[in-house]
C-alpha cells in the first residue's frame, strides 16, 4: 500500500513538473455548435481529447440549458467574470470534469469585456493564470444570429463550424462563418459534421466550402474531428500570446456591432447545393 501511495505520489509530482516546465502556450481553437447535436459532440471530442493525454480547458459563452456544461455532466455556479471582480477564487469557477478536462463559464465575461478598461486588463490576467499547464483551449462561441460577435471569438486564430442533417444548421454555419470573416479574414477556419457522413454530407459540405471561396474569399477545410482543427496553422500566430495581444485589440476597438447595421442582406438568402 506505501509503494502505491509512493509510486502515485511520484507520478503527480512528474505532471506537475512537465506543466511547470512546459514551454509552448496552449493552441486556441473556437467552435461554432450550429445545430441541435453538435454540442454534445463537441463534448464527446473533448472527453476523448482528455483521455489520449491532452490537457484541455473549455469555454463556454453558453448559458442556456443544453450548453457544454449540461453536455459534460458539470454544474459551474459561478462565471469567470466574478473571479475577474474578485467575487470569488478562480477555483469556484474553473472546474474539473475529468483529469485532463477543465470547464469555465465566460458568458457573462464575453458580454463585459470592452465596457471597462479594468475589466479587460483583470480578464487578461486571468487568463494568462489559466494557461499554465494546458495544451489547448477551447471556445464554445455563440452562433450566427446572435446580436454581437464575441471579442474571444474575433480573437482567437481558428474557427470550427460544427454542423449536423438538418438544413437549418448549415444555414446558421453560413450565416455564421459570413459574420466572422468580415472581421478576421486571416482565421483559418473549417467545417465538421456531426454525425454520420455520407455522400449527401459531403457534397453539401463542398457546396459550402466552394461558396465560402468564391463568395466571401476565404478557405474553409472539411475536417473529421477537433484535432484537425487545432492542427490547421499551426505556426507562431497560433500561439496564446498572439491571442491575447488581439483580444486587448478588440477590446480596446470593438468591431462586435449589429450586424445588420452593416450588413443588411440576409443570410437567408444564400442557396446552397443540396443533392
Amino acid at each position: 500500500m506505501d509503494q502505491v501511495m509512493m509510486d502515485r505520489s511520484a507520478m503527480d509530482q512528474a505532471e506537475g513538473l512537465r506543466r511547470l516546465f512546459r514551454a509552448a502556450p496552449p493552441e486556441m481553437l473556437a467552435v461554432l455548435p450550429c445545430g441541435t447535436v453538435t454540442t454534445p459532440w463537441v463534448a464527446s471530442q473533448l472527453r476523448a481529447r482528455a483521455l489520449a493525454g491532452r490537457q484541455v480547458l473549455a469555454l463556454d459563452e453558453w448559458q442556456a440549458c443544453g450548453n457544454l456544461a449540461d453536455c459534460l455532466g458539470a454544474s459551474p455556479r459561478f462565471d469567470l467574470l466574478q473571479a475577474v471582480e474578485g467575487q470569488v477564487g478562480e477555483a469556484q469557477c474553473v472546474l474539473e470534469v475529468m483529469p485532463g478536462l477543465r470547464l469555465a463559464q465566460v458568458g457573462r465575461l464575453v458580454r463585459a469585456l470592452g465596457s471597462e478598461r479594468v475589466i479587460t486588463q483583470r480578464t487578461l490576467a486571468q487568463l494568462q493564470g489559466l494557461q499554465a499547464g494546458c495544451d489547448e483551449w477551447l471556445l464554445l462561441a455563440q452562433a450566427g444570429e446572435m446580436q454581437t460577435l464575441s471579442p474571444l471569438l474575433l480573437a482567437a486564430p481558428r474557427l470550427a463550424l460544427v454542423v449536423d442533417a438538418q438544413p437549418k444548421s448549415v444555414t446558421t454555419a453560413w450565416a455564421s462563418l459570413r459574420r466572422v470573416a468580415r472581421e478576421v479574414p486571416q482565421m483559418a477556419f473549417s467545417i465538421c459534421h456531426a454525425g454520420e457522413y455520407d455522400a449527401q454530407t459531403e457534397a453539401v459540405l463542398s457546396s459550402f466550402c466552394k461558396l465560402a471561396a468564391s463568395r466571401l474569399g476565404v478557405q474553409v477545410e472539411q475536417i473529421g474531428s477537433l484535432g484537425e482543427a487545432l492542427a490547421m496553422g499551426s505556426d507562431a500566430r497560433t500561439a496564446l500570446a498572439t491571442f491575447m495581444q488581439r483580444l486587448l485589440q478588440v477590446c480596446r476597438n470593438p468591431a462586435a456591432k449589429p450586424f445588420e447595421t452593416r450588413f443588411p442582406a440576409s443570410p437567408a438568402s444564400v442557396r446552397l447545393s443540396v443533392p
